[in-house]
């Protein structure tokens, strides 16, 4: 994907690039439209880079295993049940996301951000 890009991508479109085999979603400003099917919701979407992206979608128990948010706004977004093995948030801004049940095992949250709070190396979100 091209960085310098602003462009506007919904969920099902990233998952259908993905398994098409890219994994750059760098930069992207991707959400749900109003209705669609939360594409995201138990997706495969291991290894994919969302470093710097704007993110509002619900990603409930999807595989995120190694996956990039580095610098990430996923506020707002549901994590519930995934696999977030060693994926990497830090420095992303978390605010209002969930995670209920996410599994953490070798996860980065190093300074992301929840309600100006900034999470110390080795520290989860909860809750």
């Amino acid at each position: 994907m091209d960085q310098d890009t602003d462009r506007v991508m919904t969920t099902a479109e990233i998952v259908e690039l993905y398994q098409r085999g890219n994994r750059d979603f760098r930069g992207l400003d991707i959400q749900d439209t109003e209705g669609q099917i939360r594409a995201f919701r138990g997706a495969v979407l291991n290894g994919a880079d969302f470093g710097g992206a704007w993110i509002e979608a619900d990603f409930t128990n999807a595989a995120l295993r190694g996956a990039v948010f580095r610098n990430a706004n996923v506020k707002c977004c549901t994590f519930d049940g995934a696999d977030l093995s060693n994926a990497d948030f830090s420095n992303s801004a978390i605010d209002a996301a969930t995670f209920e049940g996410a599994k953490f095992d070798g996860s980065n949250f190093e300074s992301a951000g929840a309600y100006v709070n900034l999470l110390a190396e080795g520290e989860y979100p909860f809750g």
